[in-house]
């Protein structure tokens, strides 16, 4: 085997270390992705197709701080379709259950909520935990952290039912992997907290709304 061929395998293998050690951010990601490009671009025997693999990525990179800056200036609307396009690079140079795809899905489903394309939102976390635990079992924290986001988007529309076992499985898992004393619990803790007063008041407010009702309705006469 090659040096270089080595040198990435390498590379590849403290990029996935990374991403086991806990959440990191999108741009960060994207080295990994860069490598994985590299590798990608090598010919059958071994050559290195330098010109190919330095323009994917410079195409990735370009693409993935765009998406960055953009979100960061809440031009949500303008981020969608560059994370789209970036995501679709990745499905076709990595395969569509690699862990990079389900970063991009995250980021996607993020913008989507934000844009209230809630349809397309849930779809977009639902993908990305299918690869997170197909990749790196169900009870990682960043299977967690997408646990908590789609339950919080249930909470929001009113999908308390959808919502809360979700919330809870997220609790499990980071007090389980982090320990209790960790802020991504404190986090946690703090979301089922506030989602079980809501829950409360809603049915509160249903239980009011039902014996007002059976009091206009008056008495029955037999």
């Amino acid at each position: 085997m090659r040096t270089h061929q080595l040198f990435f395998r390498r590379a590849l293998l403290l990029a996935d270390v990374s991403w086991l050690a806990g959440p990191i951010s999108f741009y960060a990601r994207s080295i990994s992705f860069v490598i994985l490009i590299a590798i990608c671009t090598m010919s059958g025997g071994g050559n290195f197709t330098v010109r190919s693999a330095a323009a994917q990525t410079d195409e990735a990179t370009r693409l993935s701080q765009q998406v960055e800056t953009l979100t960061k200036e809440r031009r949500y609307s303008e981020a969608i379709p560059i994370a789209q396009r970036l995501l679709a690079t990745q499905e076709k140079v990595l395969g569509p259950t690699h862990l990079d795809v389900a970063v991009s899905l995250f980021t996607l489903a993020e913008l989507y909520k934000l844009q209230r394309r809630y349809a397309d939102a849930e779809l977009a976390y639902k993908r990305t935990l299918t690869i997170q635990e197909k990749a790196i079992g169900s009870n990682h924290p960043n299977v967690a952290l997408s646990l908590n986001n789609l339950a919080q988007m249930y909470a929001e529309r009113g999908r308390l039912a959808d919502a809360e076992p979700l919330f809870k499985r997220s609790l499990a898992i980071r007090e389980r992997t982090l320990g209790p004393d960790q802020t991504a619990v404190a986090t946690s803790l703090n979301n089922l907290a506030s989602f079980t007063a809501v829950r409360q008041l809603v049915e509160q407010v249903q239980l009011g709304r039902s014996f007002s009702a059976q009091i206009l309705q008056g008495p029955v006469i037999q």
